[in-house]
């Protein structure tokens, strides 16, 4: 059976995740594993199908609240403790309370952020 390129990544990003020693010593290949990634953070997903952000559509987004940044640009550094939607890559595969990593890209920058998720496929 021939491995998919999610797989591949998924496995590439333990190995990485692996070898850090402590809880912001993040290797800087990190930002390598998803193109096009500009905003790298840790949170924990506190409602689905809901949205920060004055939008209608909300098949597809939920709110996190956001743990820790891991790489962001200068203009979000400060999101930490702050609640951000989240346009999911596959939000079938969300579970309230489950914290993870998310691999974003702002689109919706105002009195909330919100962020697609970009797929790691």
């Amino acid at each position: 059976m021939k491995p998919t390129k999610s797989l591949i990544g998924v496995i590439i990003f333990l190995m990485i995740m692996t070898q850090c020693i402590g809880p912001r010593d993040y290797p800087d290949e990190i930002d390598n594993l998803v193109p096009g990634t500009s905003l790298i953070f840790k949170a924990k997903i506190i409602l689905l199908n809901t949205v920060t952000t004055d939008e209608d559509d909300v098949s597809d987004a939920g709110v996190v609240l956001v743990t820790e940044v891991i790489e962001a640009s200068e203009n979000f550094q400060n999101i930490s403790g702050q609640q951000v939607t989240v346009r999911f890559a596959e939000i079938s595969q969300m579970k309230v309370n489950e914290e993870r990593l998310f691999f974003s890209e702002p689109y919706w920058i105002g009195e909330s952020l919100g962020v697609r998720e970009k797929d790691q496929s």
